[in-house]
């Protein structure tokens, strides 16, 4: 790790409670105003035990009611049903998942979204599927498109009593905890004794190999960066012992891919040592620079586009849009409105410009800059095909057709 000085945390490491680390990155974004949960954090990495997360997070209540009341997951045009490409996703990690499960298992997914992931293991033979979301939306999805039992709430507060289930199941939800501890212990208070805990998280160990728009790991949302020694660790300081685990690489969409490590765990009187991770911070290192390299072309980009002074449109306000906007000279352009889909962000706004809907482009003139390379061809074709615009379209990397 480098020879960044050690400096006292505002947050304390989940894995092992130390109180100081050592600064990786500094994380800035732009804030959607009545929408954002923050604007920046720093990535450290504990001085003791190596685990990586960003400092700097609002309390686990802000979080909580941020997922609850602007979730981005709820997929309102197509009614909360998965995409081909999620339901292929969801298929994948059922079948992985389904060799260490009993089959009369009672199952609880944590953030099930629309509850693609219960169905599958539902059409595999586990019938006793139970699902949480903090969004009602994604919730009622759950149970209108698959049938499911399946409520709104928490993680801390799941309706049911605790020791309930033989597994529970949280897939892409502990890197957006800050209270990751806490978690652990609400987790073990759900299980039946010998009960399995399975968890996937994205695999800060190939960051650097998957480095498809730069830092888009230090997101809006994730607070957590796991290596597969850090997850152990973390698992094996709350009592469970290792049953099973592997890498993968998951589709999140027609262009972007993320690596990730899933790993199961039983509940048990004698769980492992815990291991330190000298992994991840290292990993996390080269993640950076990589990141850095690759972000020093779209950042020329941005500001050529912001000299030019000419009012324009930004369609998007994720992750590295609003980095831009907050790093770069775009930030100063004449941008007269951001658009994003997601109806839960419309009617807000950027640095004082609204965000309006896709569907509100009508009649609009302004260049289209398409600030998300992840995105880009998908954005692309809703804009050329489903919406029929004529307006001129920039890119990142260059002007579109």
């Amino acid at each position: 790790m480098s020879g960044a000085p050690a400096r006292v945390l505002g947050r304390r490491c989940f894995r092992c409670g130390a109180g100081t680390g050592r600064g990786l990155f500094s994380q800035r974004f732009a804030r959607i105003e009545g929408g954002s949960v923050l604007d920046g954090y720093q990535v450290v990495a504990c001085e003791r035990c190596g685990t990586a997360f960003a400092d700097g997070v609002p309390e686990q209540a802000a979080l909580d009611r941020y997922y609850r009341e602007l979730s981005k997951y709820e997929n309102p045009v197509t009614a909360g049903v998965e995409s081909p490409a999620d339901g292929e996703r969801f298929a994948e990690v059922a079948r992985e998942l389904v060799p260490f499960v009993p089959p009369h298992a009672r199952i609880l997914e944590i953030g099930c979204a629309g509850g693609g992931l219960l169905a599958a293991l539902r059409d595999l033979g586990l019938p006793d599927v139970h699902g949480v979301d903090p969004s009602s939306a994604c919730a009622a999805a759950a149970v209108r498109n698959h049938g499911l039992e399946a409520r709104a709430g928490t993680l801390w507060d799941t309706g049911h009593p605790p020791g309930s289930f033989d597994l529970v199941v949280l897939i892409a939800v502990l890197e957006h905890l800050r209270d990751v501890g806490r978690a652990m212990r609400a987790l073990r208070a759900m299980l039946r004794p010998g009960g399995l805990l399975h968890l996937e998280v994205p695999d800060a160990t190939r960051f650097a190999e998957f480095a498809e728009a730069p830092y888009q790991q230090f997101s809006v949302e994730h607070l957590n960066y796991f290596s597969p020694a850090s997850l152990a660790g973390l698992a094996a300081a709350h009592g469970f012992s290792p049953v099973a685990s592997w890498r993968a690489v998951r589709e999140v969409g027609r262009q972007s891919r993320e690596p990730v490590v899933a790993a199961t765990f039983r509940l048990s009187d004698r769980p492992p040592d815990a291991p330190d991770d000298v992994d991840g911070p290292r990993a996390l290192e080269t993640y950076i620079a990589l990141s850095a390299q690759r972000e020093a072309p779209l950042r020329r980009r941005a500001e050529a586009i912001a000299g030019r002074g000419e009012p324009l449109l930004v369609w998007s306000v994720g992750t590295q849009a609003l980095r831009l906007v907050a790093n770069t000279a775009l930030g100063e352009a004449p941008i007269v409105a951001f658009v994003d889909s997601n109806p839960r962000y419309v009617g807000k706004s950027v640095r004082g410009r609204p965000i309006v809907s896709p569907n509100d482009l009508a009649g609009r003139l302004e260049p289209i800059l398409i600030a998300s390379t992840n995105y880009e061809r998908e954005i692309l074709s809703t804009i050329r095909e489903r919406l029929r615009l004529g307006n001129d379209v920039l890119t990142l990397a260059g002007d579109g057709s």
